[in-house]
C-alpha cells in the first residue's frame, strides 16, 4: 500500500502478458474492478466492464492513428468527426449534416412518408418523396430529362408494360398488357377503335 504518490525514478512499469485477463498483469481500476488494461499475447485491450460507460474526455481533439503516418478517425473538438479508409476520408460530420466521399453502400435505405425525401440540386429543385398516399418525383426547375437507350413503365407487379420507347425508333402504348397505340417512321398506328371526341385535323 502506497501512502503517497508513486514516483518511478525515470523507469518503466513494466506488465506481462495476461494469460486471461483478470487474474495477473492487468491494470486495474474501480472498487468493482471495472476498468482493466492489458495485453493478451495478440491485443491490447482497454475493457469497461462494469454498468457505466468507458469515456474519453478532452478539450482538444481525439486521433486515431496507425503509427504515426496514418490517420483511422479523427473526433475535432466543436468540430468535425472524420472517418477514413487507408488514410483516405470516406466520412465527414458538417454544420450542415454529412459529407460521404466516393460511394455509399447500401442495400435498403428507409426514408418514411411524410419526409422531405431525396433533394437534389443547390435549391432542392428535384425532390423523390412519398407522402403517405402517392409516390412523387418533383422537379421544380427547367426540365426533367431522362437519358436512356430504351425506356419502359411497368404495371406494379411488373407483370407487364405499360409505356416502352425504344432509341430511335418507336414509342408504344399500353391497355392491359396489350399495345394500343405506337409510333412509326411515318405516323402512327392504332389498334383496334380510335375514338375521337374532338375534330381530327
Amino acid at each position: 500500500q502506497l501512502g503517497g504518490n508513486l514516483d518511478v525514478n525515470t523507469k518503466n512499469i513494466l506488465f506481462g502478458d495476461s494469460s486471461d485477463g483478470a487474474s495477473d498483469d492487468v491494470l486495474i481500476f474501480g472498487a468493482g474492478s471495472d476498468l482493466k488494461i492489458f495485453h493478451g499475447g495478440s491485443n491490447s485491450v482497454i475493457a469497461e466492464t462494469g454498468t457505466g460507460n468507458l469515456e474519453l474526455q478532452t478539450n482538444s481533439s481525439i486521433i486515431l492513428q496507425k503509427g504515426t503516418s496514418e490517420f483511422i478517425a479523427k473526433f475535432i473538438s466543436d468540430g468535425a468527426c472524420e472517418l477514413y479508409y487507408d488514410n483516405s476520408k470516406k466520412f465527414e460530420t458538417t454544420s450542415a449534416g454529412v459529407d460521404i466521399t466516393g460511394q455509399m453502400g447500401s442495400d435498403t435505405m428507409h426514408i418514411p412518408d411524410g419526409s422531405t425525401g431525396i433533394q437534389i440540386g443547390n435549391s432542392n429543385d428535384l425532390k423523390i418523396f412519398h407522402d403517405g398516399s402517392n409516390s412523387k418525383l418533383v422537379n421544380t426547375t427547367g426540365f426533367l430529362v431522362i437519358q436512356t437507350d430504351q425506356f419502359t413503365v411497368n404495371d406494379a407487379g411488373n407483370n407487364h408494360g405499360v409505356i416502352r420507347s425504344y432509341e430511335n425508333a418507336q414509342v408504344e402504348l399500353y391497355h392491359n398488357g396489350s399495345k394500343k397505340f405506337e409510333t412509326t417512321s411515318i405516323g402512327a398506328k392504332v389498334t383496334g377503335n380510335l375514338n375521337l371526341s374532338a375534330e381530327l385535323n
